[in-house]
């Protein structure tokens, strides 16, 4: 998720969460103003939210937003902040204070928030701590520790801020699996017994089978509901799951005894599951542009596997949306929003200019006649002989 400075390069928050997490994003472009924000809600086992949001203030904006603090404490009971705030108190272990550091404290006050930075400085020229960590009350409890890293990698130092007995739940998948010996056993009860004499009867008949095997299909299917990392889970061939399988226990015993001939087993599986994965996805690629050559273009699972392959890692959940900064320096993703902008922009664009002009009736003074200088026809031909006449177009 990005708030991104859109009146200048640099600057600008993000917050990266796991694509197997349950995650939904706060847009704060109408109340950020100068600051760059951004929020997503994360869903905690037993439907517990948890906001958290990124803030970046700017030192040029000589005072950090405390209304987009207020906000956040208002609208979200449980939330984590964090970003460059550019604020200096002595609370957080500052030599010096800013006006932005002084209303950060009494932020702190009025919503009984807490800082959970070290004292550990973060910005490394003035030995500052700038980038803090701010927690609501109901989550500290879950607070358990907050490092500042020496990496040198800009002129802040990364920080890392550690929660326990938090568990995002996770995106669940639910998939069915038919136990063929039993559709086997089922479907031979229902074997039609008649004499198909007309079209008519062929097809009752067809029809009467088409809904046997669905309804048997369903009767013995079971749903089995799993977690996954994956975005889009795709079922793994028996053959391969029974490998990983092997693989796994011969892991455990490697642990356990190591020795030449079980470290052999290890490499060799490792080897043949690598390649069997391999394969796998060659033939599901081949299966996919096999598909691509019965196109039809009325169908939509067609655009949607051709979407699929030109994007393997799109998700229906994700798309990125155009966002586009308003007169009153907030952003906008409305479609409505964004068409008025842009047709606005055209019409300032187009728009007739009134230029005035003035014609002058009686001129009172004769124009001037500059004469040019004449030249020979001896000079007339020899300049006409330099000419390339290969180039000429007649």
């Amino acid at each position: 998720y990005r708030g991104d400075r859109l009146d200048r390069r640099g600057g600008g928050s993000a917050i990266c969460i796991k694509d197997n997490l349950i995650s939904e994003e706060i847009s704060l472009t109408n109340i950020s103003k100068l600051d760059n924000a951004i929020g997503c809600e994360l869903t905690i086992d037993h439907n517990f939210k948890l906001a958290i949001f990124s803030i970046y203030s700017s030192p040029s904006n000589k005072i950090i937003n405390e209304d987009l603090l207020f906000y956040i404490s208002e609208h979200y009971k449980n939330f984590i902040i964090t970003g460059d705030f550019n604020a200096k108190n002595k609370v957080w272990y500052c030599d010096k204070e800013n006006l932005s550091g002084n209303l950060v404290e009494e932020f702190l006050t009025k919503k009984n928030c807490h800082i959970l930075n070290c004292s550990k400085p973060t910005y490394i020229r003035s030995k500052s701590i700038l980038d803090l960590s701010i927690c609501s009350n109901s989550i500290l409890k879950f607070f358990k520790s907050h490092k500042v890293l020496n990496n040198s990698i800009s002129d802040h130092q990364p920080t890392i801020t550690e929660f326990i007995h938090m568990s995002p739940k996770l995106r669940t998948f639910t998939t069915k699996k038919i136990n063929w010996d039993v559709f086997k056993s089922e479907i031979v009860k229902k074997i039609p017994e008649v004499d198909l004499n007309s079209v008519e009867d062929i097809e009752i008949e067809t029809k009467k089978i088409i809904n046997d095997i669905s309804d048997t299909i369903e009767k013995t299917s079971s749903q089995k509901l799993f977690f996954c990392k994956a975005i889009n889970p795709i079922v793994i061939p028996s053959h391969l799951v029974d490998l990983i399988k092997l693989k796994r226990t011969v892991k455990r015993t490697l642990n356990k005894i190591k020795n030449d001939y079980t470290t052999r087993v290890y490499n060799m599986l490792c080897y043949k599951i690598k390649k069997e994965i391999k394969s796998f996805k060659s033939s599901k690629l081949k299966t996919e542009f096999n598909d691509l050559g019965n196109f039809n273009q009325s169908e939509s699972k067609c655009w949607k596997l051709l979407k699929k392959l030109d994007n393997p890692n799109d998700t229906n959940e994700k798309t990125d949306t155009i966002k586009l900064k308003k007169s009153d320096d907030s952003s906008t993703k409305n479609e409505n929003e964004i068409a008025n902008m842009f047709s606005d922009s055209l019409f300032e664009v187009f728009k007739p200019i009134n230029h005035q002009v003035i014609f002058q009736e009686n001129l009172t003074t004769p124009i001037p006649i500059t004469k040019s200088d004449s030249i020979s026809e001896e000079e007339f031909f020899s300049s006409l002989k330099t000419l390339n006449t290969k180039a000429s177009p007649g």
